[in-house]
């Protein structure tokens, strides 16, 4: 609980002549641990699950409106099933392959996987084991959000990715929808 809420005064409940309740208070800070602190400060944008609740392609989206988007499907999307989520980078994921834990054993089974694209510097293993790591939760059918700083096809993300792009373009590509930042899903 808030120790500071006027609410329930920091207890977390609240006493009425029904009974006692959970204080609002209680619920923010649930969501607040579930949204991560990455997102939590992010803004609402209007949407609908029903649309974003498949693998998606961003390209070229700046990381505001990238994690609104995030954001707003995970608040939605909470109401209705909470889903447990994680949010990567190439080297995470790379880190995850070659670790002693089984790190990727949890990246291929968590519900909504978040990669986020185009920060990382060069690694010549990111192709391969996002590639991999894309494969096994596509076989899965596990929900993936790939957010790239920059389209998938240009000569800036090959020179980080090598041959993820083409990857992404000719053997995922029927499992991902591209988001525009004008248009959304298409």
């Amino acid at each position: 609980p808030d120790p500071n809420c006027p609410l329930c005064l920091g207890q977390g409940f609240i006493n009425r002549q029904s009974g006692s309740t959970e204080c609002d208070c209680m619920l923010k800070a649930r969501l607040i641990e579930y949204l991560s602190p990455r997102y939590c400060n992010s803004k609402m944008m209007k949407m609908t699950v029903n649309n974003y609740s498949c693998n998606l392609l961003f390209e070229d989206f700046n990381t505001f409106t990238f994690n609104s988007f995030v954001r707003s499907f995970l608040i939605l999307s909470w109401t209705k099933v909470p889903m447990n989520h994680k949010t990567v980078c190439g080297f995470d994921i790379a880190d995850a392959y070659f670790s002693q834990h089984d790190k990727i054993q949890e990246l291929r089974s968590i519900d909504f996987l978040i990669i986020d694209l185009g920060y990382d510097s060069k690694n010549d293993f990111y192709s391969e084991v996002i590639g991999s790591l894309l494969q096994s939760r596509s076989e899965l059918q596990k929900m993936t959000w790939i957010n790239s700083r920059f389209s998938v096809e240009t000569e800036m993300f090959s020179k980080k990715y090598q041959d993820l792009g083409q990857f992404l373009l000719h053997e995922i590509h029927p499992n991902f929808r591209k988001v525009s930042p004008t248009k959304g899903v298409l």
